[in-house]
């Protein structure tokens, strides 16, 4: 199930518009747990689109970031697609690319429970609501 569908121009003040709206879209859901994960899935939020703004798109008000949230098996989808380059994780090695000093976000996220997927400019973020507790 869809829940969630934004594009927006690059800027900060964007993302924390698209950042409450999604949320407060996720609360009217009623997920179990979702009192618990919020926390977490607001820092994901910015964490992800904050670098698609400032990575992704270079800080160009002109390009956009999409967010897509989707609701399936109890598991919460986050993808995230700006119009910059990419990142190509096999390139320059996964491992050290999500530890790098400024990519520390991605490390904090996968603490979190969260399980990343890199493919060019698309960031798959996804949640199992059965797993917080």
């Amino acid at each position: 199930m869809e829940i969630y569908d934004r594009i927006f121009y690059s800027g900060f003040a964007e993302v924390d518009e698209v950042v409450l709206e999604a949320i407060e879209a996720l609360k009217k859901l009623n997920i179990q747990a979702f009192e618990k994960a919020e926390f977490r899935i607001n820092f994901m939020l910015r964490e992800i689109l904050n670098n698609a703004v400032e990575h992704g798109n270079r800080f160009d008000r002109t390009k956009k970031v999409m967010l897509k949230i989707l609701y399936r098996d109890n598991v919460l989808i986050f993808k995230v697609k700006d119009e910059g380059a990419g990142i190509e994780p096999l390139r320059h090695g996964i491992h050290d690319f999500v530890l790098r000093e400024r990519n520390r976000g991605y490390e904090v996220i996968k603490s979190f429970d969260f399980d990343v997927m890199l493919d060019g400019s698309i960031v798959e973020v996804s949640l199992n609501m059965n797993k917080i507790r």
